[in-house]
C-alpha cells in the first residue's frame, strides 16, 4: 500500500517502520528500564503522559497513513 504523508509517498512498508521508531525509538533488551532515565524517560512520557502536544504530533504524522491503510472506515477520532 502506498499514501502520501506530508506530502511525501511512502509505502506501508516505510510508514510502519516510521511508526515503530517514533513509538520505541532505540529502546532494546539493553535499555534500562528506569523512567528517570533517558531514553526511556522519553518514552514512558510519550506512551502514558496525556500530553495534548505530543497527541497532535502523533496524529499530525500518522492519521493519514492509518487512514489510508485503513480506508478510513475503521478509525474515528473523538474531537
Amino acid at each position: 500500500m502506498v499514501c502520501v504523508v506530508g506530502g511525501m509517498t511512502i509505502t506501508s512498508q516505510g510508514w510502519a517502520a516510521d511508526l515503530l521508531t517514533y513509538w520505541f525509538g532505540p529502546l532494546n533488551d539493553e535499555t534500562k528500564l528506569d523512567s528517570n532515565v533517558e531514553p526511556f524517560r522519553a518514552y514512558m512520557q510519550r506512551w502514558y503522559g496525556k500530553e495534548p502536544e505530543i497527541d497532535r504530533h502523533i496524529r499530525e504524522r500518522f492519521e493519514p497513513a492509518l487512514l489510508s491503510v485503513t480506508g478510513s472506515w475503521c478509525f474515528k477520532r473523538a474531537r
